[in-house]
């Protein structure tokens, strides 16, 4: 299982105004600061991105693999 700390991106969407309330932002739409994702064999880091954009629907804006 990898770990991952994600920075969301709300450029483009309804939320992009929301300067300065990020962390309340995320709360209330239910998007984690971390992540555990499970990759497949035949997937590798450069799926991170692309796996976290389509679970849960917004763009990313930053991520880094953390350690426990």
């Amino acid at each position: 299982m990898t770990k991952v700390l994600v920075e969301w991106s709300f450029e483009g969407t309804e939320f992009e105004d929301t300067y300065g309330q990020y962390e309340e932002t995320c709360a209330n739409l239910g998007l984690p600061k971390k992540v555990n994702i499970v990759l497949d064999e035949d997937e590798d880091e450069d799926n991170i991105q692309e796996y976290l954009e389509e679970q849960y629907g917004f763009e990313v804006e930053s991520w880094e693999i953390i350690e426990d």
